[in-house]
């Protein structure tokens, strides 16, 4: 089994139920399904004026489907999907959204692609994603109980070859 981590963000509308919404959506993509407690957090990127609402999930799929239905590729058009169905844009970076899904981790793969950077760029920079991400983590395994359990994965992961593309460095 492969272990997906998603965070999810929303600083626009009925945040709670919009992120329950998306959540209850996201546990239908594999099995396994676990969540972080909701945090708040103030805007991160100097754009958004609003507090966000963050999460983060996982899920499992089975190895085989990572070259089909639940490839990084593909996970990211059921995100991109779900985002529309939330009536999310994007017309300025980092602005305030109704729904913001990200891929954090997929499995122990490095993914460089053009639309698609995995581990996530800025997972150690930002709070309101690395605590619920550690929160999630504890929940899966034993053996990343720290924070710097968890840098030191996210570091392993960083320094490996790349398993899908490698088209800019991280």
């Amino acid at each position: 089994m492969i272990t997906i981590y998603l965070g999810l963000g929303s600083s626009l509308g009925h945040k709670e139920q919009i992120i329950t919404d998306a959540l209850l959506e996201i546990q239908t993509w594999g099995s396994g399904y676990k969540v972080s407690s909701f945090v708040y957090s103030d805007p991160w990127g100097g754009v958004a004026q609003n507090q966000f609402l963050n999460v983060v999930c996982s899920f499992q799929v089975p190895k085989k489907e990572q070259f089909g239905n639940a490839s990084p590729q593909h996970i990211l058009e059921k995100i991109q999907r779900l985002e529309q169905k939330f009536q999310r844009t994007r017309l300025i970076k980092w602005d305030d959204r109704t729904l913001d899904v990200d891929i954090l981790l997929y499995g122990k793969k490095k993914i460089q692609t053009n639309d698609l950077i995995i581990p996530h760029p800025y997972i150690l920079e930002r709070d309101f994603v690395y605590n619920p991400l550690l929160e999630v983590f504890r929940q899966n395994t034993n053996t990343l109980n720290t924070r710097d359990d968890l840098i030191q994965y996210i570091t392993d992961i960083r320094n490996s070859n790349c398993s899908i593309g490698c088209t800019r460095d991280i």
